[in-house]
């Protein structure tokens, strides 16, 4: 597993050298409206700059596993840069839990590693099942909340069997339910 972090990190090198070179190639949106640095929106060679992002935010979960330390941050910064650069809000975030479980474990003689571990992966799935029925505004979060509040109304109408497993695909495309975007 060493490796994959190393080799994702060529990825993310390729991704960012062809965003400043080919930009229409690379980038997945070139105006891009949600950038985090400079109006872009890395893809790289994915299909869109959420699938570069998470792809190197899991392998920078990876970069302790690299036995030299100049490597580790060598990969690590390149990984990061490319997370920016792919304006994944998910993978940034995916990053920063990666980077505060490294602090807790540098601490590990003060703090229990198993017990933190355990409460941080609490934490995200409580947060994983509260935040949707959440009150938001709309537009919030790229208008995933406008997906959220659609996506549970319908469910009220079946909470027990769901709308069938091809709902999304036909019966909201044809009644262009913002659902369908979920």
């Amino acid at each position: 597993l060493k490796w994959l972090p190393i080799l994702v990190a060529g990825i993310g090198v390729y991704s960012l050298l062809g965003g400043f070179l080919v930009p229409e190639y690379m980038m997945y949106n070139i105006v891009s409206e949600k950038a985090l640095v400079a109006g872009w929106e890395l893809a790289g060679p994915f299909g869109h700059g959420n699938v570069l992002g998470m792809y190197c935010a899991v392998s920078f979960a990876l970069v302790p596993l690299i036995p030299s330390r100049r490597w580790q941050i060598l990969c690590g910064a390149v990984l990061l840069a490319t997370i920016v650069a792919s304006a994944s809000r998910t993978a940034v975030i995916a990053a920063g839990m990666a980077l505060l479980w490294w602090g807790l474990c540098r601490v590990r003689t003060v703090v229990s590693v198993k017990w933190t571990g355990t409460a941080l992966v609490g934490v995200a799935a409580t947060a994983m099942f509260v935040v949707p029925f959440l009150p938001w505004d709309p537009r919030a979060f790229t208008e995933r909340a406008a997906v959220w509040s659609a996506s549970l109304a319908e469910w009220q109408h079946s909470p027990v069997v769901g709308l069938g497993v091809n709902w999304f695909l036909y019966d909201a495309q044809s009644v262009a339910n913002v659902a369908a975007w979920a």
